[in-house]
């Protein structure tokens, strides 16, 4: 018998409630494992004054922890089956229906499990954007080549944090994941 995990049950409630169905080819896999957001947020690090973006919120569940900790939070949403959950967010968090590769966001920190496809044209986008540090889930892979590619690594300081198992999302994708943080190196 599946025995599901607390986070992994509100997360289909939710989705059940607001009939929403996860399209994989949007990359709609949703964070259902405590240990791996708590990862997150420790590894972000935020603090009350801080401005955070999240890419792709979703259901909120990331975005909740983070408005938690941080004075503002921006979200940038690109579907709007989720409107009806995101605007139940607190006050400070700022929602933008959109695409996150044409919006510009002023941000301290991005803590995101990014849509996949996002990845390699987001760190184009970032490579001279002024953050202080990224936490996200990427693709393993992709998370290998940023710590090998010479232009990105003269630049930043990328740690992987975390193997991120595929059972740590619903529904789970075909690609092995991993959580890293992001820094850029002193100049």
């Amino acid at each position: 018998m599946l025995i599901l995990g607390e986070m992994e049950q509100e997360i289909l409630k939710l989705l059940a409630k607001y009939k929403i169905t996860p399209d994989p080819l949007k990359d709609q896999f949703f964070l259902v494992d405590k240990e791996i957001l708590a990862k997150m947020i420790k590894g972000a690090n935020i603090k009350p004054t801080e401005k955070v973006w999240e890419i792709g919120p979703g259901l909120g569940t990331i975005t909740r922890e983070l408005a938690k900790r941080a004075k503002e939070v921006i979200v940038v949403e690109i579907d709007p089956q989720f409107k009806p959950l995101l605007m139940a967010l607190p006050r400070h968090v700022k929602v933008i229906y959109g695409n996150a590769l044409e919006t510009k966001v002023k941000f301290d920190k991005l803590v995101a499990s990014l849509p996949y496809s996002l990845c390699e044209p987001l760190m184009h986008q970032l490579v001279n954007a002024h953050f202080r540090s990224l936490v996200l889930v990427l693709p393993q892979k992709f998370a290998q080549n940023l710590i090998t590619h010479p232009v990105f690594t003269a630049r930043y300081k990328t740690k992987i944090m975390s193997e991120v198992p595929k059972a740590a999302f619903y529904p789970q994708p075909k690609t092995s994941s991993v959580l890293v943080k992001i820094t850029r190196k002193a100049a």
